[in-house]
């Protein structure tokens, strides 16, 4: 593609974004509850794995805190920087899939040795990346990971995430201790 033609397309692209678009970066195709169809998003394949990674230890950080403690406000501040870039990359009002519609669109398989597993390439982005983040270490089979281990990711996620909110709430009224 000529250098011309290719800055034409990265400026659409920044027009419909709302933020500067490199070309080079590659594309993730989001399924959307709303439509059941796929959401391009222009996110690199390091760019989420960082975020991913980002997200993680903001998660970690904030398990063994307590809501209110003032130990919770840099980790907060992580998830919300996170937050607001999904929202920059994101070029609709529709969302990716949640933990319901996910733990639903994602098949389980027999294994020959006598459990249930995921294949890796079944999970849509970006729940696969933030799975494999959460899972570092986690034993597997070649064929992909285990259903069980796909379950309660979801399940801890979930956990997470109210855990998260306790924090936000507490922080919106102003409450800190040490």
């Amino acid at each position: 593609m000529r250098l011309e033609k290719l800055m034409a397309y990265e400026h659409v692209l920044h027009l419909i974004f709302g933020t500067p678009i490199c070309m080079k970066q590659k594309m993730f195709r989001l399924t959307t509850p709303a439509t059941q169809g796929e959401l391009i998003v222009m996110i690199s394949y390091e760019e989420l794995r960082h975020r991913e990674t980002e997200r993680r230890k903001a998660l970690w950080t904030l398990v063994h805190v307590p809501p209110g403690d003032v130990r919770a406000l840099d980790a907060l501040d992580v998830l919300d920087d996170i937050a607001q870039r999904e929202r920059l990359d994101i070029a609709s009002v529709e969302q990716p899939l949640g933990v319901e519609e996910v733990l639903r669109f994602v098949p389980t398989e027999p294994h020959p040795i006598g459990c249930r597993i995921v294949r890796e390439s079944s999970i849509p982005q970006p729940w696969r990346e933030r799975f494999l983040r959460a899972s570092v270490g986690s034993t597997r089979v070649l064929e992909g990971p285990y259903a069980h281990d796909w379950d309660m990711f979801l399940a801890e996620w979930q956990n997470e995430m109210r855990h998260v909110e306790r924090h936000r709430a507490a922080r919106g009224k102003r409450i800190f201790t040490r």
